[in-house]
């Protein structure tokens, strides 16, 4: 029996039907804030707040939700005239 973060793994069945599949209508509202995290990297947050839950079958259990990303741009290479 493994415990992380509270939550008991042994003998877990899924929860969830994976044979049947639905898009679930919902929206959010919240805010986000643009950052630079290290030379080259971008970083941003969202902070949202789910405001529209249909039927009551949202996959997010918060009401609240974050989210944390961050963005490795990568170097093209430029084309010499000759090959344009």
């Amino acid at each position: 029996m493994v415990n992380v973060l509270g939550i008991s793994t042994h003998n877990q069945q899924p929860t969830a039907d994976v044979r049947h599949r639905e898009w679930i209508p919902a929206a959010f509202v919240g805010m986000k804030k643009e950052y630079k995290f290290m030379k080259g990297v971008k970083g941003h947050a969202m902070i949202m707040l789910r405001v529209f839950n249909y039927q009551y079958k949202s996959p997010y259990n918060d009401v609240l939700n974050m989210r944390v990303g961050f963005e490795f741009p990568q170097k093209r290479k430029r084309k010499s005239d000759h090959e344009k």
